[in-house]
């Protein structure tokens, strides 16, 4: 494992381990979104039984996993994608990726507006979950969000030298992202540190769901970061979420 990376997990980790709290659907960096539409008492099986799937293979899959579950009528066909954020490598991390999945179906399948949905996103923050009773698989999704801003985690003197350092590295961060580099797959994912010529490091990371070409992988990454950059809150640090890609941004004093 480089030191860029090394850094970069040190840098979240501790970021999460101040703004996590012990409820976690309290906890302002998880949003849970769900269909108003219930589900017969046959879908939400298959919705568990997909869920479960999902659960048990993204943690040894390097973090990604989609599938569907075809048993009864066409209408009662889920399909679903689980996404563990980062490079999954180590059993730790797999371990992590697995918890938090867990978690996320405990929510969706327990909480009250949740119960029997037809379709439903939860993040967390490690991981996202998504099923839905129509085939979404390939699409780009950003209509459904989620914001979570760094504004309690540090102060500082943002300028246009902070500012520029950290888009220049998101910039950097897609191309790397969607890029086949020395003949290895595409990750879809790309992370790295820098420093900007006064006293900040800026840690960033990006990252697709399994399921988007190359191209609509950097579509939505670079829809995301659009986004951010209409937002007076870019200088606070923090992540945007979609459906279908993450952007993952922190500020950090040096001095």
């Amino acid at each position: 494992m480089d030191m860029n990376m090394i850094m970069f997990i040190f840098y979240v980790s501790h970021l999460l381990m101040i703004i996590t709290s012990a409820d976690p659907i309290e906890n302002h960096n998880v949003s849970l979104i769900c269909s108003s539409t219930k589900g017969n008492s046959n879908y939400t099986k298959s919705v568990k039984y997909l869920l479960d799937d999902l659960n048990a293979n993204a943690p040894i899959q390097k973090g990604y996993w989609d599938a569907y579950w075809f048993v009864g009528a066409p209408a009662d066909w889920p399909y679903g994608l689980a996404l563990c954020y980062g490079n999954v490598t180590t059993e730790y991390s797999k371990q992590t990726c697995k918890t938090c999945l867990s978690n996320a179906a405990m929510n969706v399948m327990t909480t009250n507006k949740c119960s029997n949905s037809r379709a439903a996103i939860i993040w967390l923050d490690q991981c996202l979950l998504k099923y839905a009773d129509k085939p979404f698989l390939g699409q780009i999704d950003t209509d459904q969000k989620f914001y979570s801003f760094d504004h309690n985690y540090m102060s500082l003197a943002w300028s246009d030298t902070v500012a520029n350092t950290t888009l220049v590295l998101l910039d950097e961060l897609v191309v790397n992202a969607t890029t086949n580099q020395t003949g290895k797959d595409v990750k879809l994912f790309a992370y790295n540190t820098v420093h900007d010529e006064n006293k900040y490091t800026v840690v960033g990371m990006v990252q697709c769901t399994g399921d988007l070409s190359i191209g609509n992988c950097g579509a939505c990454l670079n829809a995301t970061i659009t986004d951010l950059r209409r937002s007076d809150k870019l200088k606070s640090g923090g992540k945007l979420i979609s459906g279908s890609c993450l952007v993952v941004y922190h500020i950090l004093n040096r001095s």
